[in-house]
């Protein structure tokens, strides 16, 4: 009997379980634990029918990469548009970068500390993953132009505020025996020290 056609729809409702499923094993065992065959299992199908939604395990991972870069771009893109202040967004994208790593680990390990997801190939792959920084990028600028941070450039300012809020998160994530208190309140101290060290002699962030 010949195989139905699926309409793209259909594919992308599979894909989505499928996905859902893989985030499952992945919060029990950790993405070392998933494969293809013990996803199949999961879902009680053989292996080769996961491979007509994805090739290989590499692509199941892309597909959790684009997944939660798309969760985060909507994120940024919600502050930028709600909030007119360019400090407050500054703060608000950096809690948001914050609370987004830490409500899930192995995510935030995927994304950004797994060597076979090299980042500048994620980026090649999905320019638009630029965008959240892109956003902070243009409210940096904006901070600048209002005279709270000093002229120069924004893009790397605005590198400098991400890599301390990123550097606190990884410390978090990874040195689980070093007690930071929490979590939240050490990465957004962290955060404000270094916006505070950027800002123009005497102007209040």
């Amino acid at each position: 009997m010949p195989r139905v056609r699926m309409s793209d729809a259909d594919i992308a409702a599979a894909r989505k379980n499928i996905l859902q499923q893989a985030a499952e094993i992945v919060r029990k065992v950790g993405f070392d634990g998933l494969s293809m065959r013990v996803l199949a299992d999961h879902l009680g199908v053989s292996p080769g029918a996961l491979y007509r939604y994805f090739p290989s395990k590499t692509e199941l991972l892309w597909a959790f990469w684009a997944e939660g870069i798309d969760q985060l771009r909507t994120v940024f893109a919600t502050l930028d548009a709600t909030i007119a202040d360019p400090v407050g967004a500054i703060r608000a994208m950096m809690h948001a970068y914050a609370d987004f790593c830490l409500a899930d680990a192995h995510r935030f390990q995927l994304l950004f500390l797994n060597p076979a997801l090299e980042c500048a190939d994620a980026l090649q792959r999905d320019a638009s993953s630029f965008l959240p920084f892109e956003l902070l990028v243009k409210r940096v600028a904006q901070a600048a132009d209002s005279g709270i941070l000093p002229p120069g450039d924004p893009q790397q300012q605005a590198a400098i505020l991400w890599a301390s809020a990123h550097g606190a998160i990884t410390l978090v994530m990874t040195m689980t025996e070093l007690d930071f208190g929490d979590p939240h309140a050490f990465i957004a101290h962290t955060a404000e020290a270094t916006l505070r060290g950027l800002s123009t002699a005497g102007a209040t962030p």
